[in-house]
């Protein structure tokens, strides 16, 4: 699932669509899709790995929400 919007930090990157968030791991061409109801829709993240993954959601799904309504605002200027 392609991106438009991306923030990336010590590897880790955040994406995001209308629809969905990804979060990647770079360095090991990991990636999980979560819908905005912060449902799990596909990752490749091995199962240890969700306690992170899902917190990393929770923290930045206000930020991405943000985000968005500016994309929204502009996006027609």
């Amino acid at each position: 699932m392609e991106c438009d919007d991306l923030f990336e930090m010590d590897g880790v990157r955040l994406g995001y669509t209308e629809d969905t968030i990804t979060i990647t791991e770079v360095d090991y061409d990991r990636k999980a899709v979560f819908d905005n109801k912060g449902n799990l829709l596909s990752s490749n993240f091995p199962e240890d790995f969700m306690p992170f993954l899902l917190n990393y959601y929770k923290e930045n799904y206000t930020m991405v929400k943000n985000s968005r309504a500016i994309d929204r605002k502009y996006a027609n200027a």
